[in-house]
């Protein structure tokens, strides 16, 4: 015989109660009370098992089951439809079975023996420790549980079958499940919650609950839990401030170590400079001049040196000395090579210095010299920082050769 119609909601035995192989429908009247009616009583009392028909008037079986699922993750949901399109929709949900009506009595009886088998796997058990052995009973097999003070009588149900023989009996066998030994931690706050509780009864009626200021002879004292993470975000504000301000310190180191660098570069080409042109004919200022001139002509990136020695002719068009601005220069340089090429500058034009052009060369070759020398470090600098990746290329070339050689053993 063949088997149709709508099953909206069937109920599968019960969770709260052994599991029962019963099948019986619960919900009546319209499609849209069905539904409502469905979830609330699976609310009340949650289903083992549940079959949805996937076409209701108002609201569909997967949008049923979603709900279900949102308060039962363990209900068994088997989904009823009269066409096979609606299965890749209801996936999602993870259904037990999907029936296509018609469907006939051994399609129902396979899928309701399955779930049978299933809900019986998952059944709650409880677990007995005996001197020699260890026992795990299912929850089904349990008669009667009686509590006396901290005891607990069991009774429980065995079948006992003769071996080789069709001969089995029904024993009840009574037990008694003592709590574990606690420490004398454990107990003492064990203790400490019951008189809680006791207080909490006795001062059901007052508004406000006092807690007890006595326990055993001992004087209790109270303290409220602090948020940690309210400190955690006091601690942090001084501690960024202080991460920020050394940031801003480091930047401002790496930036004068950047214009110390500049600076030594562009010293041997200014004193090379100073040179020619007094060398020509000129006094210091008109090759201060010329100098300036060029540096603004060429239109290149921003070079320290000369934005002083700009600064530097600003100032002497404005009236000071030029003594005074050279000094200003040196000062304002802050090396002490600036501070030698000021000096004699300063010097030549206080007494007329004769040999300024000779002096100007030794100072222009040592200059050089400074630079050279400046650049190999900065070579081997740069030859150490590619140490590291070095190493670590090493290292990876070592472990893609070795590992494989290793692993064919």
């Amino acid at each position: 015989p063949k088997l149709g119609g709508s099953m909206n909601d069937l109920r599968f035995g019960h969770k709260a109660a052994p599991f029962k192989p019963a099948l019986c429908p619960v919900l009546a009247g319209s499609p849209v009370l069905r539904s409502l009616k469905g979830l609330r009583a699976h609310a009340e009392a949650p289903f083992q098992l549940a079959f949805l028909d996937i076409c209701m008037e108002s609201q569909d079986g997967i949008s049923l089951s979603r709900q279900m699922r949102r308060t039962d993750a363990e209900v068994l949901i088997v989904f009823v439809s009269s066409s096979r399109e609606y299965a890749f929709d209801a996936f999602p949900v993870h259904p037990f079975d999907y029936l296509v009506k018609p469907y006939d009595v051994e399609r129902l009886r396979g899928v309701l023996g399955e779930a049978m088998r299933t809900l019986a796997a998952t059944e709650g058990q409880i677990d007995i420790r005996v001197p020699r052995a260890d026992m795990r009973l299912p929850l089904s097999r349990l008669s009667s549980v009686v509590a006396q003070g901290h005891a607990v009588e069991v009774t429980l149900t065995a079948r006992l079958t003769a071996a080789g023989t069709d001969t089995a009996a029904d024993y009840v066998i009574p037990l008694t499940v003592l709590p574990r030994q606690r420490s004398a931690k454990e107990q003492l706050l064990e203790d400490f919650r019951s008189t809680l509780l006791a207080e909490d009864e006795a001062q059901a009626a007052d508004e406000v609950f006092a807690l007890p200021l006595e326990f055993r002879g001992r004087t209790l004292r109270y303290s409220q839990q602090t948020d940690r993470h309210l400190s955690i975000l006091l601690l942090l504000g001084p501690v960024c401030a202080l991460l920020l301000w050394l940031r801003e310190k480091q930047g401002m180191q790496t930036e004068e170590a950047a214009r110390r660098r500049q600076l030594l570069l562009d010293y041997p080409e200014i004193v090379s400079k100073l040179m020619v042109f007094i060398g020509a004919g000129m006094t210091i200022r008109l090759a201060w001049e010329n100098i300036v001139s060029d540096y603004e002509t060429d239109g290149g990136p921003p070079r320290c040196a000369y934005e002083e020695m700009t600064k530097t002719l600003a100032q002497l068009k404005t009236g000071a000395s030029e003594g005074k601005a050279y000094h200003e220069f040196g000062r304002s340089c802050g090396l002490r090579q600036y501070m030698k090429l000021a000096s004699l500058l300063e010097q030549n034009r206080r007494t007329g210095i004769a040999n300024l052009r000779t002096l100007l060369k030794a100072e222009m070759n040592a200059a050089w010299e400074e630079r050279k020398n400046m650049a190999r470090r900065q070579g081997e600098e740069a030859g150490t920082k590619l140490l590291g990746p070095l190493f670590l290329m090493l290292i990876i070339v070592m472990v893609v050769i070795i590992v494989p050689a290793l692993m064919s053993f």
